[in-house]
């Protein structure tokens, strides 16, 4: 579970693809993927920052984050999306200038043109909007509902797209480098289930979560859960640092084995703060 792996995603999500790697493997793992993987991969290995890489003949965009464990680089995480059949936002979210604000560094919208031209203008203070309330909490942070979240500061836009659910992903080494934000709609789901584990003493807890429209409340786990996982799969996750693509749903809870048969993996994605796990992100796929 903690080598390379990728995963073909059910042909309605957001991911087209999902792919974790090591670094120490380089490109290796990516030698049967097209140039905009490539690409994407490499930019992150040589920048050691998140990464968006555009096809406009192809339609297609591809997301390369890394993981740190402190200032050690653990693991890549590296989305495919086809952005026309499944509509959709990825953005990048970085520290500009001498104040504490983020500034859209590079993102993929599709057709998306109205809420890209509004992002493309807007910056946000530490601790305003998703980007910023990622900054300022050092941790990941879901928005559901888009039109109606109060702290969603682009309701509108997302309303008027038919945005409804959005994950911001810090990306921290020795400091904070970046928030990632990916946006979907009902339609094409980011994935069926994301989940935000937080620390709590010796354990996990649930803290916040959004689901699909295809997973059944019986499936839906409610903030103060105790996290599910299994050893196997939390050792990778805490004391190797490195996000785990999990094709065995077992290891993920007994609740889980039922899901529908379009949700076969499990990706988890651990955040770090002064070398500290803090969080687990599940992406149910």
């Amino acid at each position: 579970m903690i080598e390379s792996c990728t995963t073909r995603v059910s042909t309605n999500r957001f991911f087209k693809e999902v792919i974790v790697s090591q670094p120490d493997d380089g490109l290796a793992p990516y030698e049967q993927d097209s140039d905009l993987v490539r690409s994407v991969v490499a930019s992150t290995l040589a920048d050691l920052g998140p990464q968006i890489s555009t096809a406009e003949e192809s339609s297609e965009a591809a997301c390369c984050i890394p993981v740190f464990m402190g200032q050690k680089l653990t693991s890549l995480v590296t989305f495919l999306i086809n952005g026309v059949r499944d509509p959709g936002v990825m953005e990048i979210w970085k520290p500009v200038g001498e104040y504490e604000e983020l500034s859209l560094a590079s993102g993929f919208f599709g057709e998306l043109d109205r809420f890209q031209n509004v992002s493309s203008f807007v910056r946000f203070e530490k601790g305003a909007g998703l980007p910023g309330q990622v900054w300022a909490k050092a941790h990941p942070v879901i928005h559901d509902n888009l039109a109606q979240h109060s702290g969603f500061l682009r309701a509108a836009g997302a309303s008027a797209e038919a945005l409804s659910a959005a994950i911001g992903l810090p990306i921290f080494a020795s400091n904070f480098l970046a928030t990632l934000v990916l946006i979907s709609s009902d339609a094409s789901p980011i994935a069926g289930a994301i989940e935000v584990w937080n620390r709590s003493d010796n354990c996990f807890e649930l803290g916040t979560a959004t689901y699909a429209t295809e997973i059944e409340s019986k499936f839906q786990l409610t903030p103060g859960s105790n996290c599910p996982f299994e050893g196997q799969i939390l050792n990778p996750l805490e004391e190797y640092g490195r996000a785990v693509l999990v094709e065995d749903l077992s290891l993920v809870g007994p609740s889980r084995l039922d899901l529908p048969e379009q949700f076969q993996n499990t990706l988890l994605i651990p955040s770090f703060v002064d070398g500290q796990l803090q969080s687990i992100t599940s992406f149910i796929l």
